[in-house]
């Protein structure tokens, strides 16, 4: 069964969207197939950004960000700091390049290769 949205009193506004832009009623109400798709796996690997010695004094030690290098290359770096943030780099050498702080901070891969 397809519902379409409601009416609202005053303009029509779903008339007004799809002239501007046709709309598929029954796909957008179509729902995915639940399971897995075939194929379908995360080959990144996953890391942990470990700190020994906090030369910035703000992220602290341990293990201060979580991360994962995709396929590719491409490395994303999500930080575990009170205001968190994500950097993307094109590779897992720049962003040890930048956050190794000469060997005091260890890239620790959480997958096998």
């Amino acid at each position: 069964m397809t519902t379409k949205p409601k009416k609202k009193e005053g303009k029509n506004y779903k008339k007004i969207f799809e002239n501007k832009f046709p709309v598929d009623w029954k796909l957008l109400e179509t729902k995915p197939k639940e399971g897995k798709i075939k194929g379908a796996k995360i080959t990144g690997r996953r890391f942990w950004l470990m700190r020994t010695k906090d030369i910035s004094q703000v992220s602290g030690t341990g293990c201060v960000a979580d991360g994962i290098v995709f396929p590719g290359g491409v490395s994303v770096l999500r930080w575990r700091t009170a205001g968190g943030s994500t950097a993307v780099y094109d590779n897992i050498e720049n962003l040890e390049r930048i956050h190794g702080h000469d060997g005091k901070t260890i890239i620790k891969f959480i997958d096998k290769p």
